[in-house]
C-alpha cells in the first residue's frame, strides 16, 4: 500500500473550501437579496 498523507490532506482541505465556499457564497448573496429588498 502506497499511501501519500499529503495528498490526502490537500484533498480534504480542497474539498472543505470548496463545500464551505459554496456555502458562504449563496449565504452572501442570499442576504444581499435580502437587505436589498428591505430598503426598497
Amino acid at each position: 500500500m502506497n499511501i501519500h498523507i499529503s495528498t490526502n490532506a490537500l484533498f480534504t482541505v480542497a474539498m472543505f473550501l470548496v463545500v464551505y465556499g459554496g456555502y458562504f457564497v449563496a449565504t452572501y448573496f442570499s442576504c444581499k437579496r435580502i437587505i436589498g429588498e428591505d430598503q426598497m
